[in-house]
């Protein structure tokens, strides 16, 4: 039986550790191991160690810039058609004009003014505007008119005052563009 001197025999355990490193490094990261002699860092690898070197790898795949490919927008939705029970409601109010200059803020309503309103049907072949009445209201004493149960679409409105007013009767064209709450002034000129 040979002893063998404890300097010696850690030696060798540090030899074999040291061997087991390296050969763990060499497997780690950029690909399958090969068979073969241990490759060790610095040694014919210019790929800063591990991966035994020469391998034929494909590239790295471009950074992150943030730019990413975006969808084309859905097709805009139909046209929207108001439902019976839930039209448009044209709450109006119909004020003096006070003329060039003036507050039209503190503009003062006018009662009793008859408003007719028509809803736009198409252009007849000589190019005129085709209208059919759809509501009459008249102005309470804060110069208010709501008309309910609208569509979507073009109007024209006739505010036509009594006779003994100071202002005359004036028109005007309204887009209803949704279903709900329409809140409007309109203005009366002076004769």
């Amino acid at each position: 039986m040979r002893i063998v001197h404890p300097r010696r025999l850690t030696f060798v355990v540090a030899l074999l550790a040291a061997a087991g490193v390296a050969g763990a490094c060499a497997s780690e990261g950029t690909g399958p191991e090969k068979p073969g002699p241990l490759a060790l860092a610095g040694t014919g690898d210019s790929s800063g160690g591990g991966g035994g070197g020469g391998e034929n790898l494909p590239p790295p795949p471009p950074p992150d810039t943030g730019d990413t490919i975006i969808p084309p927008p859905p097709p805009p939705p139909p046209p929207t058609v108001c439902e019976q029970g839930n039209r448009a409601v044209l709450d109006g109010t119909v004020l003096a004009w006070g003329g060039p200059g003036t507050d039209s803020t503190k503009a003062d309503p006018l009662k009793d003014v008859t408003v007719q309103l028509y809803r736009f049907v198409g252009d007849s072949i000589n190019g005129t505007a085709h209208y059919e009445l759809v509501a009459t209201e008249t102005t309470n004493g804060a110069g208010k008119f709501q008309v309910k149960d609208l569509q979507i679409g073009i109007y024209r409105l006739v505010f036509t005052p009594l006779a003994s007013s100071p202002y005359r009767q004036t028109e005007s064209v309204t887009y209803i563009g949704s279903c709900g709450r329409l809140a409007l002034n309109y203005f009366l000129l002076r004769k």
